[in-house]
C-alpha cells in the first residue's frame, strides 16, 4: 500500500510540472505561448495549408518595423500546424531556428528563446 501511494505522489507531481510549463520563466505555456521552428523567410510563396495568416489579422499600427515569418509549430510529435506570424523588422532569423510564438494572437510577435540550447 505505501508503494502505490508514492506512485501516486510522485505521479501527482509529474502531471502538476507538466502543465505548468513556462518557457523563460516568462512565456506560459497555458496562455499560448509554444516553440516552434522558422521554416520560411519568405512567406510570398507558401503554398501550404496555414493555420493561423497574421497577415490577414494584423492591424497597420502592428505593421510598423514588422515582418512575416512562416513558423512551424510540432504538436504530440506528428501533428505540424504552420503559422504566418509576426516578427521584429531587425530580429536575426535564420530558417530551422527555434522561437516562441503565441498562437492565435497576432499581435503578440515572435521571441527568440533566451537559451536556445535548451529548446
Amino acid at each position: 500500500m505505501r508503494a502505490i501511494w508514492k506512485f501516486l505522489v510522485v505521479s501527482a507531481t509529474i502531471t502538476a510540472a507538466a502543465c505548468s510549463t513556462v518557457y523563460d520563466g516568462k512565456y506560459d505555456f497555458n496562455e499560448g505561448w509554444r516553440v516552434g521552428t522558422v521554416e520560411s523567410l519568405n512567406v510570398d510563396t507558401i503554398t501550404d495549408r496555414i493555420l493561423v495568416d497574421c497577415r490577414k489579422k494584423v492591424s497597420a499600427s502592428d505593421l510598423a518595423n514588422a515582418k512575416f515569418v512562416y513558423v512551424r509549430h510540432v504538436v504530440l510529435g506528428s501533428n505540424r500546424r504552420k503559422i504566418v506570424a509576426l516578427a521584429d523588422q531587425d530580429m536575426p532569423l535564420q530558417v530551422g531556428d527555434k522561437v516562441y510564438l503565441k498562437m492565435n494572437d497576432c499581435s503578440k510577435r515572435l521571441v527568440r528563446p533566451e537559451s536556445p540550447g535548451v529548446l
